[in-house]
């Protein structure tokens, strides 16, 4: 019994691990910082409070509160020229600093 579940588990392994490939675009970060670095966050900050200046309106979601699927299903159904993204809360916390969402009390 002991000899078939080591067999079986070989069959699962591969012989040599395969590099993940990544993208280096910004939506992943990459080697170009993304959100990871503190200057990559500053940018992503600096985008959003740009993005805060020229909106008309900002809905809220929260991370748990919406499958995948209803996000692309979503993202899918905005109208042109609007724009979606995922910022982390504490990014969004600065982003709204000295701007009318930022909130009061």
């Amino acid at each position: 019994l002991l000899l078939g579940l080591v067999a079986t588990a070989s069959a699962f392994t591969s012989p040599a691990p395969r590099p993940v490939a990544t993208s280096n675009t910004a939506l992943f970060g990459g080697a170009r910082g993304g959100a990871t670095t503190l200057e990559g966050k500053k940018a992503r900050v600096a985008t959003v409070k740009e993005l805060l200046d020229k909106s008309e309106m900002v809905i809220t979601v929260p991370a748990g509160g919406i499958t995948v699927s209803q996000a692309q299903s979503l993202r899918r159904s905005l109208p042109q020229g609007t724009t979606m993204m995922v910022v982390k809360n504490k990014l969004m916390s600065r982003a709204i600093e000295g701007t009318t969402y930022e909130p009061v009390g």
